[in-house]
């Protein structure tokens, strides 16, 4: 309840001052009242017989009356700051201009049916349509948040029974995580059943005898603990009578999920996480629960099923491959010694391999984006194609005996377009045209590469208006991540449009530690080696500068969670380079966070302080523990959800009142504290960004006569 009226209390303090701005700016760091800080003499972190001090561990218990008091103060402190930035309207009104009234977020075929997932533009309403094959208009349309009556929920995945009848999907809680499963009859338009949970982040798919795979937590015998067991559900049936079709008990850790060949004779499950993966199978036959054949175990490498050839199955692979190859796996002699290569490894990073209509199409990455290749039967090369400019494409995925599929594209400058492949002919064309975007001739896409430390060629794309001089004065926006693999896209944004329309560039760095050249891109800044991560992000705003881009002093950053850990680590490094820097449930106290959310997760990525050499590693990285005091930091603007489930929020409470207490007299460090995750609310993420860009543009002097509204 407290949680709740902090809330309120803060969103009626936005309301009051309105997102008009003033020209008055009693805003210097040295004048700001910061609410008391209480800083513990004694609380300390003892690490292999090394003392610590952690004066803000009384900031960990989020539910406490004084961390609540404190974080409602910090609110209001951060609204009035935020209200005296002028031209928050304009920024507001410069995003609305482009956030349409609907978002394709997903497109595919599934049988007779292709699914279209939107958004709605400003409320973020989601409807899942289905068009009948043929159809122009949808037969079907299903809106997640009217069944759950929330609007703090979003579409998972979904399957399609082969007979095209029944749509299975999963239902998302945006705040707790949790999902269940809806199974509704296409041709009634009735639900089977009740909704049920299943494991978060589940995989789905559907097999031939009137039920589906799925993954939910389960206990064993032995009372182990089995987080995502794969399961098997016959719609119509009771969950409680559902059959565990896989788990492994050995490393629980492991999510498996279920294909079923093209032809209805195998069952392949792959379970992976991300230090190896297994691969087994069986004949195809109405559940039974009798275990699996194990088909292949790769310690350290990838693989993933495309389709069986006869007897045999067609796996895509990083095995001798860095770059991933199509292999023939003979499942009497599944060692790798014995694979036969079906499609050799090239120069672009395979992602994923489809089977379609008598082709097999290979979606790749190249220098940070994606291309598609098709193949003949025998493996040969015969077709390409590219979208223009660079962009985000996902899909095609389908079967082999469709005639055509879909795939969505984005840019830059081009909002989410749904189109149709043709396989027979090697075309496509659109299938649902997206709203209409800024206009290109105005605005200048480039990629360009930065040399990193060791030589290596960091991506990086740039986006600002055309006519952009580059004398070194310009304001730059740096976005980006480096972490768990993540993978950044040239993707459109309205929300960047203000700030670019304003005379800035907007630069997304694809620095290691994502996945733009696959696994190696990622596994080359985790552990011991993550400031590989940070050292990548300097030498991005290096080359900038020196290319006369922008200089010291005229750049923003910005990102979220580990990829705030990568930012500030560089911050650290050489916090005069920055100006400003925003950042969202980022994770700072890397001495502590495997106390916190998500610890095995963020562990793999970061190491443990359990192992010496990696906790000597945690202690210089850890943005909490580096703050240094006596040089210039940027302006901070943070922001952290309470309730948010995958980084926890006393990451940001803590490194804001340290922060405040070390150098928050010398520059502004504020603060908001929402009570919950923004959800699907695009009218709120729109003042979210709204508030972003008025603190950004009023560090950089940006000149609001410089806007093109």
């Amino acid at each position: 309840m407290r949680q709740r009226l902090i809330y309120l209390l803060t969103a009626a303090v936005l309301l009051c001052f309105g997102c008009q701005g003033s020209n008055e700016y009693p805003l210097d760091a040295s004048s700001l009242n910061y609410p008391n800080n209480k800083k513990s003499r004694t609380d300390k972190v003892f690490i292999y017989e090394r003392e610590i001090p952690d004066p803000y561990r009384w900031l960990e218990n989020l539910t406490q009356d004084e961390v609540l008091d404190w974080a409602k103060a910090q609110n209001e402190l951060s609204f009035r700051y935020l209200s005296l930035l002028k031209d928050r309207g304009r920024i507001s009104e410069g995003m609305k201009r482009y956030l349409a009234s609907e978002t394709v977020l997903k497109a595919s075929r599934d049988g007779k049916w292709y699914l279209i997932e939107r958004s709605e533009g400003q409320s973020g309403r989601q409807f899942i349509y289905l068009y009948a094959d043929g159809a122009s208009k949808p037969s079907v349309i299903i809106e997640p948040q009217a069944l759950e009556n929330s609007q703090n929920v979003a579409f998972g995945v979904s399957c399609i029974s082969p007979d095209g009848r029944m749509l299975a999907f999963t239902v998302r809680n945006i705040t707790s995580g949790q999902e269940r499963i809806y199974i509704r009859d296409l041709e009634t338009g009735r639900y089977v059943d009740r909704p049920f949970a299943c494991a978060p982040n589940t995989s789905l798919s559907w097999g031939p005898f009137g039920g589906f795979y799925y993954n939910k937590a389960m206990v064993t015998a032995k009372g182990i603990s089995v987080p995502f067991a794969l399961y098997y559900h016959k719609a119509g049936t009771s969950p409680a009578s559902d059959i565990v079709v896989h788990a492994d008990e050995y490393t629980p850790d492991m999510q498996p999920s279920a294909f079923r060949t093209a032809d209805n004779r195998f069952l392949v499950v792959t379970e992976t996480n991300g230090d190896f993966t297994r691969m087994f199978y069986k004949p195809l036959t109405e559940e039974d629960g009798k275990p699996m054949t194990r088909l292949l175990e790769l310690i350290g490498f990838s693989a993933s099923i495309v389709d069986n050839y006869a007897d045999r199955f067609l796996v895509l692979t990083n095995f001798d491959a860095p770059n991933g190859r199509v292999v023939i796996v003979n499942p009497a002699e599944p060692e790798p010694g014995n694979w036969i290569t079906f499609i050799p490894e090239g120069k672009e990073i395979r992602d994923r391999v489809y089977s379609i209509a008598g082709k097999f199409y290979s979606k790749c990455k190249s220098d940070g984006d994606l291309v598609v290749f098709a193949y003949d039967s025998l493996g040969r090369k015969n077709y390409e194609f590219r979208m223009p400019g660079f962009g985000t494409l996902d899909g095609p995925s389908g079967r082999p005996t469709y005639k055509d599929v879909l795939f969505t594209y984005r840019s830059f400058m081009q909002p989410s377009t749904v189109y149709k492949l043709f396989p027979d002919q090697n075309r496509f064309e659109p299938f649902l045209l997206a709203p209409a975007g800024p206009d290109s001739s105005n605005y200048v896409v480039e990629r360009v590469f930065a040399p990193a430390r060791d030589g290596v060629r960091i991506p990086i794309s740039l986006y600002y208006k055309k006519g952009l001089k580059k004398n070194g004065e310009n304001p730059l926006m740096i976005y980006s991540n480096g972490c768990l693999g993540k993978a950044l896209r040239s993707t459109f944004a309205a929300h960047r449009l203000p700030f670019v329309d304003a005379g800035g560039i907007f630069a997304v760095v694809h620095i290691r530690g994502g996945s733009e050249y696959g696994d190696p891109w990622h596994s080359a800044a985790t552990g011991l080696q993550k400031k590989v991560s940070s050292q990548d992000l300097l030498a991005c705003v290096d080359y900038l500068v020196l290319n006369k881009y922008t200089r010291e002093g005229h750049i923003a950053a910005g990102t979220d969670e580990g990829g705030m850990t990568v930012l500030m680590t560089a911050v650290n490094e050489r916090p005069e380079l920055f100006k400003v820097v925003v950042g969202k449930n980022g994770i700072y106290d890397l001495l502590n966070f495997e106390r916190y959310n998500n610890a095995t997760v963020w562990r793999k990525e970061f190491g443990s302080v359990t192992d010496f050499e990696e906790f000597e590693n945690l202690l210089k990285l850890s943005p909490l523990h580096n703050i240094r005091e006596d040089r210039t930091y940027p302006a901070l603007y943070l922001e952290c959800d309470l309730t948010y489930r995958f980084v926890s929020a006393v990451h940001s409470c803590k490194f804001a009142a340290t922060l405040q207490d070390k150098i928050g007299k010398k520059t502004p460090v504020l603060i908001r504290i929402n009570q919950e995750a923004t959800g699907n609310n695009k009218l709120q993420e729109t003042y979210e960004w709204t508030d972003r860009w008025a603190f950004i543009m009023y560090h950089l002097d940006m000149k609001p006569n410089r806007y093109n509204l």
